[in-house]
């Protein structure tokens, strides 16, 4: 899977806090909560359900995205896309 679409859902900048919605090529939608303090981290991630899960094919929730957190986090960052979604 890769992403698609990374769009900034929710945020608290006094605290360093924000949540985002992916998208991924697959339609798949998750949300991951970051922190920006001192550096962009994952905090955790959650797959929506809007469909099954792409991994486990399960249709509840499951933590499969937690052992892909780095990587997702990886390719967010190499494509720039926290500059894309958060205007300050």
């Amino acid at each position: 899977m890769s992403i698609k679409n990374f769009e900034l859902s929710d945020s608290n900048k006094a605290e360093g806090l924000y949540q985002f919605i992916i998208t991924f090529t697959n339609e798949t939608k998750s949300r991951i909560f970051y922190t920006n303090q001192p550096t962009w981290k994952p905090l955790s991630i959650t797959r929506l359900l809007n469909k099954p899960c792409s991994i486990c094919y399960k249709d509840y929730y499951c933590s499969c995205l937690d052992k892909y957190i780095e990587d997702i986090h990886q390719e967010i960052s190499d494509k720039g896309l926290f500059a894309a979604a958060v205007t300050e």
